[in-house]
């Protein structure tokens, strides 16, 4: 009786080449990135034309894998003072009526980026709905003035258009290697310990 046993997928080949399966599916990311950057650039180009009177409508959220943004303000810790702002991606996995329909809250760390200098990869937090239970509501945060249409108080380049607030009671922690950020979100403001 011979055993046959299940081989994880590689991406390097004999020599130090990559496999093409691995190759194509690195181009439909790029191309994919490539497509979303220019949408983007598109619409930030649209509302610096026109700042008062071209409204930004993405915050549509529904349907199989599709996500939409997010602005969370970074509070001192004891001073009422927004000191940085994180733009997260909201997921949702899976149909309205799907029983197992969840959300997902994909942000970086802060401290991870600013102290550690750890690449935007090794610093994402995800936060499954299933796991840490947060609240999503579709009306703009308190601390937003300018309801759905969030500018960058740094950068006036940056526009986003919110779907919505996050509510977060439960603490939460980043998973980084040595990081100890711990953080809960109310009505879309993060705060720290």
């Amino acid at each position: 009786m011979s055993v046959k046993r299940a081989v994880a997928p590689q991406a390097l080949v004999r020599g130090g080449t990559t496999t093409s399966a691995h190759d194509n599916q690195l181009a439909r990311q790029r191309e994919d990135t490539r497509r979303r950057r220019a949408a983007s650039d598109q619409m930030r180009a649209m509302k610096r034309m026109d700042p008062s009177g071209t409204v930004l409508k993405t915050h549509r959220l529904g349907g199989q894998s599709s996500h939409a943004s997010i602005v969370l303000a970074l509070k001192h810790p004891k001073d009422d003072v927004f000191l940085d702002w994180i733009t997260c991606e909201l997921i949702q996995q899976g149909e309205d009526h799907d029983p197992n329909m969840e959300l997902v809250l994909n942000l970086c760390c802060p401290r991870c980026i600013l102290t550690e200098g750890r690449p935007t990869g090794e610093s994402q937090i995800k936060i499954h709905q299933s796991n840490r239970m947060f609240y999503f509501t579709r009306r703009p945060p308190k601390w937003n003035k300018t309801g759905h249409i969030w500018v960058n108080p740094k950068d006036p380049n940056e526009v986003v258009t919110l779907a919505g607030t996050i509510d977060m009671p439960e603490w939460a922690s980043c998973g980084g290697l040595g990081c100890q950020w711990r953080f809960t979100i109310e009505d879309s403001v993060v705060h720290t310990r």
